[in-house]
């Protein structure tokens, strides 16, 4: 009887020492929980028209990236956090939309890095291309373990699908570099 109320005792001290307390974030030991991106995203590449003509193309862009902690699958991958990722892109003048959004699995500890996750960018009203990428996350912490900047680069993206004047398929590749930045800084408003 005693055994059994101690390791009842022992159960309930682990899940209140590993469960978060009423209204605290479940998602605070992420990371990048709650961080935004500026990215500039570049490459090159072709337009294949009607005809299957190329002609040389060129894809250029800045998007925004918010991340926001979520609960992790990791099914039968390697342990890492999930994040729930928006990008927003410009489509027109003082226009901005969400053009892409999905759950990424990050791996690692200080330098977080995924591997071959897809997006999709909006570069204007009829414009867009979409592809696939590996990136590398270099994070620098405080000495309480928080956030203080981080840096994004993509070691290699490939334009699967898209069109940059609206008509004729794109296809090449493309490479990002970005920043964390406050919230403040984004030239939209996300709400």
């Amino acid at each position: 009887m005693l055994a059994r109320r101690l390791f009842a005792a022992a159960l309930t001290l682990g899940l209140a020492l590993t469960l978060p307390a009423a209204g605290e974030d479940p998602f605070a030991s992420y990371v990048l929980n709650d961080t935004w991106f500026v990215l500039k995203v570049s490459g090159k590449g072709y337009h294949l028209n009607e005809s299957n003509e190329a002609t040389k193309a060129k894809f250029k862009t800045t998007a925004y990236m918010e991340l926001a902690g979520t609960e992790c699958l990791c099914l039968g991958g390697p342990s890492g956090q999930d994040y729930e990722v928006t990008l927003w892109t410009q489509v027109s003048e003082g226009l901005w939309t969400d053009s892409h959004e999905d759950t990424w699995h990050f791996f690692g500890e200080d330098t977080l890095m995924f591997v071959d996750e897809s997006v999709d960018f909006a570069v204007g009203p009829l414009e867009y291309f979409s592809g696939s990428h590996t990136a590398k996350f270099t994070n620098k912490l405080d000495k309480g373990g928080r956030l203080k900047k981080s840096t994004y680069q993509s070691m290699g993206g490939l334009v699967t699908d898209g069109t940059t004047n609206g008509l004729d398929t794109a296809l090449g590749g493309y490479r990002i570099k970005g920043k964390s930045i406050h919230q403040s800084k984004l030239p939209f408003d996300p709400e």
